[in-house]
């Protein structure tokens, strides 16, 4: 006789954060066969049609948006990496790191999103605090174990990016709580954007970085042009290699379009040797780009195949959390042969800043065989309009999805990046 439970998730929307309530069904005692469906690495669906050569295809997703299954897979995959001895010299970031999460909203007196607030959170019973920015959707999260802000409880307060007109205070904020503070002040979209492209270019880079170097040029020209406003683009890039090339790291600070995308063309990919590369040079590289201040849209995409050096987790790590702190949404972009170090960490630090995950597929037939992310919903879509949509969506603070027409395959289901799913996964 068999024992079963359904566990079921319903979505609930609570100031604009969104929070996954379970419910447990008892079932009737019977002997019956059942069907399980894990919360992530679901078997995906065959590729589509082959994709016209030139146009990469990716995936993506939100784990602020899927937070519970997230926390699922990092205890997976944390776990899977310590039983290893030898990692354990050099562990990857504990998901320990990221519970019990604050989400914040800074919005003005009739809920419009606050673009680029600073919010300073602090510890009622100490002087620990941390100083946030908010991206364009007046969102950020705060992690109490990763910003060293004590158990609680805390206050938080929200200042406008001119630092001229701040919020009251609200006190006794707990962990796992969404909060939203409101500024008694007009809000306005950013008219200026600061776009760091981190890019691999080594060896193993060669089977796809032809079509990334064109399909980034074509992003920002079709973003400029999609954009319904002026803006002052500034773009800068982090080439990167390992130790033991030509080049670790080459640096294009912050520029105007033509010059960045001149300076991206010329580079080709060689070295490498072994597989982890210097990736923890790329990213401390990037946060000394000069990054502007106030109310300006930043991101970064993290481009590449090959996690950091074991050794250098930890730096590479740290550096994604200076990007932070400086404002920077952080997008990974995962390639071909990636493994799960790799995506582990472009995973946490994308949740962290607040970004997303994106991964190339096998569906556009271009480069050695590629691996989907381990999530249970995702949609596939040419990675040029992925990519527009992302840098559209930053700059207006709104989260802006695929035309149907667009989608090339779809995994699981999903509403507006909230995966529909059921928790029944014994793992």
């Amino acid at each position: 006789m068999l024992h079963w439970f359904v566990l079921s998730v319903v979505v609930q929307t609570v100031l604009c954060d969104v929070v996954p309530v379970f419910s447990v069904v008892s079932a009737p005692t019977a002997e019956r066969d059942v069907i399980i469906e894990p919360p992530f690495g679901i078997p995906p669906k065959p590729p589509g049609p082959s994709q016209q050569s030139g146009s990469l295809t990716a995936g993506d997703t939100d784990d602020n948006l899927n937070f519970i299954t997230y926390m699922l897979y990092a205890e997976r995959i944390w776990n899977e990496d310590a039983q290893v001895e030898s990692n354990n010299q050099y562990p990857l970031p504990m998901p320990d790191t990221v519970a019990g999460r604050i989400s914040v909203s800074v919005t003005d007196e009739v809920s419009n999103a606050f673009p680029c607030a600073s919010v300073r959170i602090a510890s009622v019973e100490s002087s620990a605090e941390v100083q946030l920015f908010t991206g364009s959707d007046g969102k950020l999260a705060v992690f109490p174990n990763l910003d060293d802000i004590g158990e609680g409880p805390w206050s938080l307060t929200a200042t406008t990016p001119d630092g001229q007109i701040t919020s009251d205070t609200i006190n006794d904020i707990t962990s796992d709580s969404p909060v939203e503070i409101i500024i008694p002040a007009v809000p306005v979209l950013p008219n200026a954007m600061d776009l760091a492209i981190v890019l691999d270019t080594t060896g193993s880079m060669c089977d796809e970085i032809e079509f990334l170097k064109s399909e980034l040029r074509n992003v920002i020209r079709s973003f400029i042009d999609a954009i319904d406003r002026t803006i002052d683009l500034k773009i800068g890039i982090v080439f990167y290699k390992d130790t033991t090339d030509e080049y670790t790291t080459l640096v294009e600070d912050f520029t105007d379009t033509d010059s960045a995308l001149d300076a991206l063309a010329s580079q080709t990919c060689n070295g490498g040797g072994d597989y982890p590369e210097a990736v923890h040079d790329a990213w401390q590289q990037a946060t000394n780009l000069t990054w502007r201040e106030d109310n300006v849209a930043r991101v970064a995409f993290l481009i590449g195949d090959a996690p950091p050096h074991r050794e250098d987790i930890d730096e590479a790590f740290a550096a994604a959390l200076s990007l932070r702190k400086k404002g920077v949404r952080l997008y990974g972009l995962a390639a071909s042969d990636t493994n799960d170090v790799l995506e582990y960490l472009l995973r946490m630090v994308a949740l962290i800043s607040h970004g997303r995950h994106m991964w190339l597929t096998n569906d556009s037939g271009i480069g050695n065989s590629k691996t989907d992310a381990k999530v249970a919903c995702f949609q596939v879509t040419d990675l040029e309009k992925l990519l527009s949509r992302v840098l559209l969506g930053e700059m207006d603070g709104v989260r802006i999805e695929p035309d149907p027409d667009d989608v090339v395959r779809e995994v699981g289901s999903q509403t507006g990046g909230i995966c529909v799913i059921d928790l029944n996964d014994p793992e």
